[in-house]
Order: structure tokens, then sequence, then C-alpha cells
């Protein structure tokens, strides 16, 4: 089998994933400031961030079937392209000070997100069983661009909207349009040939079962290991939007500066993303199973120090360790849903994953400004606590069953039943 396309495909998803997440650094480090901006009110600042959950939503599954029906290319290409018009959606709600047009915006923006974030399987369908996690690993890790990226464009474009007289929120979301529009274009001419075709041939190749119908969506998630993958997923996610996504908020009312929220956010998507190639290299060696485990312990222990994180420099640490718990959760638990599904499975599996991943995404964002509101970062981090109380105890019920069926390994490419 030729490996040039494969890693063509690959390189191209990585490429477009650091584009991609860059885009979203910069709008996403604004939103909350903005939101409060516009509102007049800190106790709205989750909404737009929540609006974007529920963009994201709305189109997870619906790109997920456009995937199978269209192929993997034109329905990224298409995700792409609503994530430049949501950009340019938020820079005239913001120009207007429309606080109901920026929520819309973040709708739109956030239906972008519905698509994009599906890369990691794309990554993993085209490889090898025994190499799916690393695939993860790697498209995730792209991520670290966004790190660097994300920040600086935040911090410039901001900086550069307010010298030529406009909001300075205008010009990190300016950008993320300019971004997604280059992430469409690079879809566009490198990723063929479509992985949907590759994905397909290999399973033809490697599965011992052969053709095998799809099963609904009803049956596979009521699978409990399938079940463990999406509460990994959601419960990374909650936890790390409750207490990320009012930090910036939080840091300007206690007299930080913009240089000191970039440090802080740089530091949290490292922590995201820096390990994420050594996090899938170890899923695949020793499983996903220590893996969530491992995460689950990171997110308690970053919920702790959230108690008594003050200056930059503990901030930055409680944010680093923050992102590497949800690093640990997001790749195990997307690796062990790779391992349940089959090819023709996989697109609409996902897409409901990442609508779930959604909902609780977007509550968690809604109920971020009402927490800080209430009783500021301590409120925040208990509720990260009683969180990560419930991944702790799935993992132990998941732990409970396994011991009496036959266990799959980060290897494994079959479907075995629960």
């Amino acid at each position: 089998m030729n490996a040039g396309p494969f890693r063509r495909i690959t390189y191209s998803l990585f490429a477009t994933q650091g584009i991609f997440s860059a885009a979203m650094v910069a709008a996403f480090t604004v939103m909350a400031i903005t939101a409060a901006d516009l509102s007049g009110s800190r106790a709205w600042a989750g909404v737009p961030i929540l609006s974007m959950f529920v963009g994201r939503f709305m189109a997870s599954y619906m790109m997920g079937r456009l995937m199978d029906q269209w192929g993997r290319r034109p329905a990224l290409v298409a995700a792409f392209a609503i994530g430049v018009v949501g950009a340019g959606l938020a820079v005239t709600a913001v120009m207007a000070r429309s606080f109901g047009g920026f929520v819309l915006a973040s709708l739109v923006f956030g239906m972008a997100r519905g698509g994009a974030e599906q890369m990691r399987f794309i990554a993993a369908e085209i490889q090898l069983p025994g190499q799916r996690a690393r695939a993860i690993g790697l498209i995730v890790f792209a991520g670290t661009i966004g790190s660097i990226a994300g920040p600086w464009f935040y911090q410039l474009t901001a900086s550069a909207a307010a010298a030529a007289g406009y909001d300075s929120s205008v010009g990190p979301w300016a950008i993320a349009g300019l971004l997604m529009g280059l992430g469409m274009v690079v879809l566009f001419a490198t990723l063929r040939p479509d992985p949907r075709e590759l994905g397909r041939s290999i399973e033809a190749a490697t599965s011992a079962a052969g053709n095998v119908s799809a099963r609904a969506m009803t049956t596979i998630f009521a699978l409990p290991r399938v079940r463990l993958a999406v509460i990994s997923i959601a419960i990374g996610q909650v936890v790390m939007t409750i207490l990320m996504s009012v930090t910036p908020l939080h840091m300007i009312e206690e007299g930080f500066q913009p240089g000191d929220i970039s440090v802080v956010m740089a530091a949290h998507m490292l922590g995201m993303f820096g390990l994420a190639p050594l996090t899938g290299r170890l899923v695949d060696r020793i499983g996903p199973y220590w893996m969530i485990g491992l995460g689950a312990l990171t997110l308690v222990i970053t919920s702790g120090l959230a108690f008594v994180a003050v200056g930059l420099e503990g901030l930055a640490a409680a944010l680093f360790m923050l992102g590497l718990g949800w690093n640990l959760t997001f790749v195990a638990g997307s690796a062990l849903l790779m391992n349940m599904v089959t090819q023709a499975e996989r697109a609409r599996s996902q897409g409901v994953t990442e609508m779930i991943n959604s909902v609780a995404g977007g509550l968690a964002a809604l109920g971020a400004g009402l927490l800080l509101e209430l009783g500021g970062m301590p409120v925040l981090a208990v509720g990260g606590l009683v969180l990560t109380g419930l991944l702790i105890a799935a993992q132990a019920w998941i732990l409970a069953i396994r011991a009496h069926l036959r266990p799959i390994g980060a290897e494994s490419t079959a479907v075995v039943a629960d």
C-alpha cells in the first residue's frame, strides 16, 4: 500500500488543525471579556460561549452525516467556510455594540467547530490498528500552534484594533476569520484522496470480520465502553470549560494586563496540546483505561490548585495542569471510541459524541459565569472536583464490568460486544 497519500493527508490535517486552533484561541480568549462588556454584566459572560457550544451541537451530527454522504474533504471545507461567516458576524456585532448579534455570531462560529473538531478521528481512520491513538495525539498536538500563535494574535490584533480606533475585540475576531479562510483553502487543495476511501481500504485489508452492517446509534451508545469514552471526553471538556472560560475575565478584574492573560492562556494551551503525541503513544501501548484514570487524577489536582492560585505563576501552573488533564481524557476517550466502532459507523458516532460534548461544554460555559459571580474561583474549583468525581466513578464501574469480560486492548480494531 503506497504510504504517500496517507502521509500527505496526515500533514494536511496537522497543518489545518494548527490553523484552526490559532483561530479558536484568538477568538476564545476575548469572548468572555467581550460578552461582559457588551452585556454590562459578568454574569452573562458565559452566554456567547454557551451559544458557540449550541452551534457545535447543531452541526456535529449533520457534519458526520455529510462526511458519510459527501466525503470528509467537502464536509470539512464547508465547516471552515461557516467559520469565516461566523467570525465576520462577530466583527459586525462588536462594532455595532450588539450583545444579541454577538451571541448569534458565536453560534455560527460554533457550527464550524462541529466539523473541524472531527479532524482527529479522520486522522485516526487512515492509520493501521495499534497506531490510531498516536494519530489522534498528533492532531491534538497541532494545537500547540494555537497555543503559541493564538495568544500572540490576540494581543497583536487587539492592540492594533484599539490603535485604529476600533473596539479591541474586533482584531481577534478579524484574524480568526482570516485563519479559517486559510484553513478552508488548505483542505480543499491538499486533502486528496478523500480519507473516507482510504479508511475503507484499510478496514477491508485488516478486518477479519469482513463487511459488517452499521449498527444503530442507540445500540452503539448502549455499550459501557462507548459510554466511558463519551464520559471521559465530556467531563474533561466540562471541567476545563468551567475553569478556563472565565479565567481571562477573572484576571482582568484582578488587575492583570493583557500580556499576563496571554502567558496564562499559552500555558493552558501548552498543557492541552504539548504532550499529546506522548499521550497517544501511551494509549496505544498501555490502553485507554489507565490514561483516562490518570486524566481524572490530574483534573482533581487542578481543581485543588484553583483554590490557592492567585499570582501569575500560580494561575499559569493551574491552567497548564487543567489543559493536561483535558489532554489525557480527550485523547484516551477518543481512541477508545475509535476502537469500539467500525468504519461505517465512525462519522455518525463521532458526530453524536461531539453533540454530547457540545451540550456538556455549553452548560459548563453558562454555569461558569454564574458560579464566578456567586463565589469566584473557589466555587468553580468545587464544581471541577465534583464533576471529576463522576468520571472516577464511571471509570471504576467500567473496570468492574471489564473484569468479567474479555478485555479490549488499545490495539483492538474489531468491535466486541459488551
